[in-house]
């Protein structure tokens, strides 16, 4: 009983981690497509739109480059 518990506890947790990342993913292409796309088609540049997929690879690269990895001693 006390696997099970440990287990859909696991899978809930799990389950939140992938709905995180999906608003996350979401978050930066709403973005990303209102901001930039709209402020270089005004200067001559115009970045393309980018889709979910993309918005959520964006936001795991930038959490992988820009992470504050301190530690104390």
């Amino acid at each position: 009983m006390r696997l099970l518990g440990a287990l859909l506890a696991a899978l809930l947790e799990l389950f939140v981690f992938f709905i995180v990342a999906a608003f996350m993913g979401f978050l930066v292409m709403i973005l990303w497509n209102w901001l930039l796309v709209g402020a270089t088609s005004i200067i001559g540049v115009g970045l393309p739109s980018i889709t979910w997929f993309q918005g959520w690879g964006l936001s795991f690269l930038c959490s992988m480059l820009f992470k504050s990895s301190s530690s104390s001693s």
